[in-house]
């Protein structure tokens, strides 16, 4: 039975003889309902407490679900991303093999064929320097012989040359002789008309003069026609040369030839007896 502060504060009892004293009962039912209603009072509070508690009882269930369903969630989730990531890494791992395999195998063909180029590549080339080998021997035979060819001949025209150079000089001395024998003859009519007029003599020593000079002038003609001879024929001599390297070396048609240099030959007399310049010139 529910019974409020109020309805105790307001019971009232019987009365009957010899009863119970009413000051007494009424303090009691006032400190009873006091009490009651403070008792009232704490289980109102309570109960909100409990309300309050079990919201959040509530709240923190519904937490514990969301969070279990998180949880759940999670680790399916884990599972599926490490199911995944393990899957992907086998699937990278094995495409890296793959193409770590095609790299290989590529840079093998690539190494094997730089291998046979750079091999063929130098049997090409020892190839073209044997070639090349061969045919500087060749050339440098050709080249020899055409240096002994050119020695021998340049031997018979410095043969030619001392010939003509002697004649000149025989020629000079000859000229040299008369001049000496006409001079003598000058002096000798001289001293034999030394008795006749000064008039006389002069005209004579002028007549024997202008004779000396169409000598003297006869004679230097003829020593420049030799001279003009010998240069001739020397240049006959060195173009008949000349056409014979350029028909006789080979040299030119394939490959440039290396520069001989020409033997320079000083104007200096020759010793009797000695060596010439080309004698020397092939020792």
């Amino acid at each position: 039975m529910k019974i409020t502060p109020l309805e105790i504060r307001q019971k009232t009892f019987e009365k009957s003889f010899r009863g119970l004293d009413k000051d007494e009962v009424t303090a009691f039912l006032l400190s009873l309902s006091h009490e009651w209603e403070r008792f009232l009072d704490e289980n109102k509070d309570l109960k909100q407490q409990r309300e309050k508690l079990e919201k959040e009882v509530q709240k923190l269930r519904e937490v514990e679900t969301t969070l279990f369903k998180t949880l759940k969630t999670a680790e399916d989730t884990g599972a599926s991303v490490v199911d995944q990531a393990n899957k992907t890494a086998a699937l990278h791992l094995k495409e890296a093999q793959i193409n770590a395999d095609a790299m290989i195998s590529d840079a093998k063909n690539k190494a094997r064929a730089i291998i046979e180029r750079a091999e063929m590549e130098a049997r090409d080339v020892m190839e073209e320097m044997t070639s090349e080998v061969k045919e500087l021997e060749e050339n440098y035979r050709i080249i020899e012989n055409q240096r002994d060819n050119i020695i021998s001949q340049l031997k018979m025209l410095s043969g030619d040359v001392m010939s003509k150079v002697e004649k000149v000089k025989y020629q000079e001395s000859g000229i040299e002789t008369h001049v000496k024998k006409v001079k003598q003859l000058l002096r000798e009519t001289s001293e034999r008309v030394s008795s006749h007029s000064d008039e006389s003599v002069s005209k004579i020593e002028s007549i024997k003069l202008d004779e000396i000079k169409r000598e003297e002038l006869r004679k230097e003609q003829t020593q420049e026609d030799n001279l003009e001879e010998v240069r001739s024929e020397t240049n006959d001599h060195s173009t008949v040369k000349k056409n014979y390297i350029s028909e006789e070396n080979p040299i030119a048609r394939t490959a440039p030839s290396p520069a001989v240099a020409k033997p320079k030959v000083k104007k200096e007399p020759i010793a009797e007896g000695g060596l010439s310049f080309f004698d020397e010139l092939e020792d």
